[in-house]
């Protein structure tokens, strides 16, 4: 069978923060490829291994995504040596086509789901920091050694977990508690929804919403059936960017009644499919459990005294 297009993923061996000084802008922050690091493909079916049956590991790439602290720049290059950029340019401008008009330059369009996006593509390949051949190549684009702006990058971040957010509330929602939601529609700017609304009312919107940003970004989804082994029939599902599987991971994660939580000690995101976990990891338990062991004792050690 013919490979999929998109089933797999570009990752280079290492990658860099520094400033690149432009003519037309100031210094800006890249995540930049080091092409002389070597790089690899790896297929994106290998990314949802690290979630069991129970419960995600913490390198699964969408728990790791939901706890990056977009502030410090070593963990974005931890995560990015593991998994590669995000994708930004495939996911923004899609396939890019050019129409040329008799006597005036081509106009070049990026083909998006739902229509086109006229483009400057000089433009957008200066700011990838890509050859303009490598950009309008749609199978080069996706080999190129092309960078990402930091601030670019970690606004996806941010806005990632905000849909983490909004699972994890809803969740704790669902259990009957109805502040989770109120909060979240009033820092939402709909304070007038929040207060006259009910749980059922606001959880039913949130859910709505929740569907709306994931399907917003899960964008050139391609899946095919195919003959597996032993007789049995198997699925390739194929992305244009790393940011589309991670929402249909998590997409997938929430159907599966997987739930996102937050740590009681650290606050991180979790998720899992056990009703008691209350901690992200092993280790956020064992202190925890230690820490209500040393307040037990303290009492005690009072009275002693």
């Amino acid at each position: 069978m013919q490979e999929l297009r998109w089933s797999r993923w570009f990752r280079c061996g290492k990658y860099v923060i520094e400033k690149v000084s432009r003519n037309d802008w100031p210094d800006v922050e890249y995540i930049r490829p080091v092409p002389e690091s070597g790089h690899i493909f790896y297929d994106f079916a290998e990314l949802g291994r690290k979630r069991g049956a129970r419960k995600a590991e913490k390198t699964y790439i969408v728990q790791w995504l939901l706890n990056l602290d977009t502030s410090k720049n070593e963990e974005i290059l931890n995560f990015v040596n593991h998994f590669g950029l995000l994708g930004l340019l495939q996911h923004y401008y899609g396939e890019i086509a050019a129409v040329t008009l008799e006597g005036k330059t081509p106009l070049h369009f990026a083909h998006k789901p739902g229509g086109f996006l006229l483009i400057n593509a000089q433009q957008v390949a200066d700011l990838y920091l890509i050859s303009l051949e490598d950009f309008l190549d749609n199978d080069r684009r996706q080999k190129a050694f092309a960078s990402e702006p930091l601030i670019v990058f970690k606004k996806e971040v941010e806005e990632f977990q905000k849909v983490g957010e909004l699972a994890h509330r809803i969740h704790k929602a669902a259990l009957g508690s109805g502040w989770p939601l109120r909060g979240w529609f009033s820092a939402g700017g709909m304070k007038e929804l929040a207060e006259a609304a009910d749980n059922e009312t606001l959880l039913s919107e949130a859910r709505k919403r929740l569907c709306e940003s994931v399907n917003r970004k899960i964008q050139y989804m391609r899946w095919v059936l195919a003959p597996g082994e032993e007789g049995r029939w198997s699925e390739h599902t194929g992305f244009d960017s790393l940011i589309s599987v991670v929402y249909y991971l998590l997409a997938k994660d929430i159907e599966s009644n997987f739930w996102c939580g937050r740590c009681e000690r650290c606050n991180g995101f979790f998720l899992s499919s056990v009703g008691s976990q209350r901690h992200c990891t092993r280790q956020c338990e064992d202190a925890a459990r230690k820490a209500k062991k040393r307040q037990a004792v303290k009492p005690a050690n009072k009275a002693v005294v």
